[in-house]
């Protein structure tokens, strides 16, 4: 059964402790509805999940759900499986996204089970025997000192690039914000920042500061702070829950060896020259559409503040053309024709059902009773033809 208060769900780790793993039993001997299962366990496994972020401070986690089914062969044999049904991997950062992030691991679960039964298989669900939901303490890759920006970025002369040699970058930019040190000033050069280092609040952080900690120095410093990623295109890594109307934003950048934050000093113009449109940009850090005025921007942030940071990816090079098939099927026809069929349903006799398991039953049949079709032509008119019959005809030739 899954866990109540007073009992914790099974627990194991894979060999490299590099998952833990927690197993939640269906509550029921024959549950045979996905949905109700995860209502059942949805309390439990949102339970665990927040106890394992506020633990480890960011997790990965996937869900997997084993199931058995069942196929009567055409020697009247019943064969058994179990397969397991997975949901994606989900990087978890801050605790307001666990629903949306759980409800979206079962879907992926529910589909792939229905693609599986329904591709003409013939295995029906016997019963779903369990859920084991796998955590992992998340640690992406720390940054550390100076790593010259991609020409592309540095041509558009937006984004300070501190050239440090220890892994203090994110320090240094918090304060390249606060002082706003002019470009002629050589306000690349560190000697400006290391005299006000104490200015900055770290707590228990240390650097090289992860992603994840950067909403514990928020608070720590009453600060906004957006991060963003560069892989060709600017796309949001974490973007701040605070409306502070001073908002620091950092590029976090790496090469094969390292990682960097330098500071984006005017996000604006960074984004907004990719638009025609010359007056200064409006930008959603959530997911960077641009909008030329400021309420036009605070009336989308309405709905897009609801939903995660997203990264927009567009098609490759060779996979970037949009191609049909049976282009003869979008052509004009010089006609069409609706057709009404109509059925009496006659019940079926049938056996007792077995409750065991799940089953299919014949309740009842479809006898023809009558048809009718009309034929337009393409000025939507009515073709009066000979061999259009009605519908009493038409029931008198089914009888």
């Amino acid at each position: 059964m899954p866990p109540s208060k007073k009992r914790k769900p099974d627990s194991s780790v894979h060999a490299l402790n590099v998952f833990t793993i927690r197993t939640f039993d269906s509550m029921k001997d024959n549950e045979l509805d996905f949905l109700k299962f995860f209502d059942d366990v949805r309390p439990f496994i949102f339970e665990e999940l927040q106890s394992q972020l506020e633990e480890k401070k960011a997790i990965k986690w996937y869900a997997v759900v084993q199931a058995t089914l069942t196929q009567t062969t055409q020697e009247n044999d019943v064969e058994y499986i179990t397969p397991h049904f997975r949901s994606n991997c989900v990087v978890e950062l801050m605790e307001n996204t666990i629903a949306e992030h759980l409800e979206s691991a079962f879907k992926k679960i529910q589909n792939s089970f229905e693609e599986f039964t329904q591709r003409g298989s013939g295995w029906t669900l016997e019963k779903i025997l369990k859920l084991e939901l796998n955590i992992a303490k998340y640690q992406p890759l720390s940054p550390s000192n100076y790593i010259p920006l991609p020409k592309k970025l540095t041509d558009k002369k937006t984004i300070l690039n501190i050239k440090n040699e220890d892994q203090k970058c994110f320090v240094w930019c918090l304060l390249a914000h606060k002082l706003k040190i002019d470009y002629k000033n050589n306000a690349n050069s560190i000697h400006h920042y290391i005299p006000h280092e104490s200015e900055i609040k770290l707590g228990n952080v240390k650097c090289p500061v992860h992603v994840t900690n950067i909403s514990t120095l928020e608070k720590l410093n009453n600060v906004r702070i957006n991060v963003f990623g560069f892989e060709d295109e600017i796309f949001p890594l974490y973007v701040s829950s605070r409306e502070d109307l001073d908002c620091i934003n950092l590029l976090y950048i790496s090469n094969e060896e390292r990682q960097h934050y330098c500071l984006i000093r005017n996000f604006s113009r960074l984004i907004g020259d990719l638009s025609k449109h010359k007056s200064t940009a409006h930008i959603c850090y959530r997911c960077l559409h641009r909008f030329c005025r400021e309420d036009l921007l605070q009336e989308h942030l309405n709905y897009c503040k609801n939903v995660s940071p997203q990264k927009i990816k567009m098609p490759s090079p060779d996979r970037n053309i949009l191609q049909f098939q049976k282009i003869e099927f979008q052509h004009k026809v010089p006609f069409l024709i609706y057709a009404d069929f109509e059925s009496i349903i006659i019940p079926c006799h049938s056996v007792q059902p077995k409750n065991q398991s799940a089953y299919r039953e014949k309740i009842a049949r479809h006898k023809p009773c009558g048809y009718a079709y009309v034929v337009i032509d393409a000025n939507e008119k009515n073709v009066e033809a000979d061999h259009c019959l009605s519908r009493t005809r038409c029931c008198h030739s089914l009888h």
